[in-house]
């Protein structure tokens, strides 16, 4: 049976760097965001797993997007993005499913600034990694 999820995108108020969780499990980091827990609604998932991931408390701004992701065990996953900004708490140094917690520089790829300025991050799905830059033409970087 497929599955739902929620994550978020959370911008710094300069909207020039993204919240993004390293995960325990695979070392990578992502947007952090996971399943629905049974009578939540998708933006209450998405506001306690952003809690639980990084330690911040967020209020959602927009939906910004649902992407299908077919190759699951489950037989697929209806993904919700969701844009969100802070409003309080502070980053945990790590947590049962978060090793790390930072914040990544976004950077536009028009303009070919994300040549030769750090690493590019991977979300948590490829699928989303390419709506991502399709929707907005960005990838995230260290600097």
């Amino acid at each position: 049976m497929p599955t739902t999820s929620a994550s978020a995108i959370v911008f710094t108020e300069d909207r020039q760097r993204v919240l993004l969780i390293k995960r325990e499990d695979f070392r990578i980091w992502v947007l952090p965001g996971g399943g629905i827990e049974p009578g939540e609604t998708l933006e209450q998932a998405v506001i306690r797993e952003t809690r639980e991931e990084s330690g911040y408390h967020v209020a959602i701004e927009r939906l910004v997007g649902k992407y299908w992701h077919p190759q699951t065990s489950r037989g697929g996953n209806l993904m919700h993005l969701f844009e969100a900004r802070l409003i309080g708490g502070a980053p945990i140094s790590r947590g049962p499913e978060t090793r790390a917690v930072d914040f990544f520089r976004w950077v536009s790829c028009r303009r070919g600034s994300c040549r030769g300025r750090g690493r590019t991050l991977r979300t948590r799905w490829q699928t989303r990694r390419l709506s991502l830059c399709a929707l907005n033409d960005c990838l995230f970087t260290k600097l």
